[in-house]
C-alpha cells in the first residue's frame, strides 16, 4: 500500500520526501528481518547489496533515487 503510495506521488514533485523516506525505511526495516530468514547466499548479497545503496542515496553519496532503491529493495524481498 504504501509503495503504491509513493509510486503514484512520482510525478508530484519534491513533497513526495517525507512519503518516500518514510517508505524507505519501512523497507530497509523489512529488510533486515527477511534476510535472517534467508539460507540462499545470493540472495542475502542481493538484499545487502540494495540495503547498502538505500543508505547511500539516504546520505547522497550516490545519484541514484532513494524510491527507485527501495522499489528494488521491495521487489527483492517479496519474490
Amino acid at each position: 500500500m504504501l509503495a503504491g503510495q509513493v509510486n503514484r506521488l512520482r510525478v508530484a514533485g519534491p513533497e513526495q520526501g517525507s512519503l518516500v523516506e518514510v517508505y524507505a525505511e519501512m523497507v530497509l526495516a523489512y529488510a533486515r528481518l527477511r534476510r535472517r530468514e534467508l539460507d540462499d547466499p545470493v540472495r542475502i548479497q542481493i538484499i545487502d547489496h540494495l540495503t547498502e545503496r538505500v543508505d547511500q542515496a539516504q546520505l547522497g553519496q550516490i545519484g541514484l533515487a532513494v524510491a527507485d532503491l527501495a522499489d528494488r529493495l521491495h521487489a527483492e524481498l517479496t519474490r
